[in-house]
């Protein structure tokens, strides 16, 4: 039997619009918790609009992984559709409960034959994932041999970034309140990836913005 592989993805892995819009790729919505309401991420509320929301807005959202409901409608979306194996790119199971969730859905499909990849990675660095795996799809290797590689590319797939305030990061609880209030009033920021166990960690530290950017690039 011929195999039609497809891929799943979590909409905060962050991959290329032009890879979601791919038939055989489906993309799972977070949830967005905001002012009583609950939002699908990309669905009811775009990036665009999420953060000029913010930054008008009083109130800090929260997010929670997708609702069970819509993973199951995508893989039963895919069986009709004809595909016999799919290869799930989920951002870090050290940062969502989004991988653990969606594996305990796949391993009650009886009819796909499901691998979840942890990629210990979140955003873009996750989403790249997904386009290295469409990649060996469109290379016609068999979906034993992706997943292998995928797999074997998660220890090398690094992200490092700053961003201007640690405010959000703080109030989720991602990183220590303390760190927040030295990095606000000494203009000193970290340098931050994700660690083995795909936790936030700081690489470095750096004192304004260009000194920031050099770190990220070196």
């Amino acid at each position: 039997m011929t195999e039609k592989i497809a891929i799943l993805i979590d909409s905060c892995s962050d991959a290329p619009q032009y890879l979601q819009d791919k038939d055989y790729v489906k993309t799972v919505s977070m949830q967005i918790h905001w002012d009583g309401k609950v939002l699908r991420d990309r669905v009811d509320i775009s990036p665009d609009q999420f953060y000029r929301k913010i930054k008008h807005g009083a109130s800090i959202p929260t997010t929670s992984s997708p609702q069970s409901g819509d993973i199951l409608e995508k893989f039963q979306e895919l069986e009709k559709e004809g595909y016999s194996d799919v290869i799930a790119i989920c951002i870090s199971s050290g940062l969502s409960t989004t991988y653990n969730q969606i594996s305990l859905l796949a391993s009650q499909q009886s009819n796909l034959n499901i691998k979840v990849i942890d990629t210990k990675n979140i955003g873009i660095s996750s989403g790249l994932f997904a386009v290295y795996a469409d990649d060996l799809i469109k290379k016609e290797l068999p979906f034993s041999k992706i997943v292998q590689l995928v797999e074997e590319s998660v220890d090398s797939g690094k992200i490092f970034f700053y961003i201007p305030t640690l405010k959000y990061l703080a109030a989720g609880g991602r990183i220590g309140k303390v760190a927040s209030i030295l990095g606000s009033a000494l203009d000193i920021k970290p340098i931050i990836s994700c660690n083995d166990e795909g936790v936030y960690y700081t690489v470095t530290k750096a004192r304004g913005e260009k000194k920031q950017s050099k770190k990220c690039w070196h």
